[in-house]
């Protein structure tokens, strides 16, 4: 049996940054732990280029960090001025905040990670849904609209495939068109995507041919 997630408290760092820095000395550098994310706040009076920057190799390598502004707005991976930042941890296992260019300061940084669950938490996986039962039939080409299925609160979805050589085109509803949205050309099949719709199901080909469409209705 799985263990159960474990609650990893929040977590708080900060630092004055008082010159331009090229790796962790001179930096605020974070392990994220458990963490799923958290934000950064810049303060202070200062001239400088601020750098976001995220690890995944424990503090090796780093790379460019995008935190996006806390009261929404484009992602960025650099900061000139003061502000609030979030950010979503996900996979790194560092975060660090550097000046790349200083000219006065300092620049007050104020890290905050939210509370996650350890490592060792069992997995989110949902269970598919299943079906045991299926509906199979077919519905001959015409160029003119005729009801492909009739409303069924019961159903679980749908899948259509088109033997004829005319595009044959569905409607959720009555009296299809050949400018509906959905469209299955010669030998090509649909399936009836999520949120699954209950009504009524109308059909119409470009032309009058030899083929049908075969659905399977669950």
């Amino acid at each position: 049996m799985a263990a159960a997630p474990q609650a990893v408290q929040g977590f708080r760092q900060t630092l004055s940054l008082t010159a331009a820095a090229s790796d962790k000395t001179g930096a605020l550098t974070a392990a994220c732990g458990a963490s799923r994310g958290g934000g950064v706040q810049l303060s202070g009076t200062f001239t400088a280029t601020v750098l976001f920057e995220q690890s995944i190799d424990g503090g090796t390598t780093w790379i460019a960090k995008t935190v996006y502004p806390a009261l929404g707005g484009a992602g960025v991976t650099t900061a000139t001025a003061t502000g609030q930042w979030k950010f979503v941890c996900g996979g790194e296992t560092h975060i660090r905040v550097r000046c790349s260019a200083f000219t006065s300061g300092p620049i007050v940084v104020d890290t905050t990670f939210t509370a996650g669950s350890d490592a060792q938490a069992a997995p989110n996986v949902s269970t598919p849904a299943t079906v045991s039962t299926a509906t199979n039939s077919s519905l001959a080409s015409a160029a003119t609209s005729a009801q492909l299925l009739a409303a069924n609160s019961a159903r679980k979805g749908l899948i259509v495939r088109n033997s004829d050589a005319n595009d044959l085109y569905l409607k959720y509803g009555t009296t299809a068109t050949t400018a509906e949205s959905i469209r299955i050309p010669y030998n090509g099949y649909w399936e009836m995507p999520q949120p699954i719709y209950t009504g009524r199901i109308d059909a119409i080909w470009t032309a009058d041919g030899s083929g049908s469409a075969i659905y399977t209705e669950l």
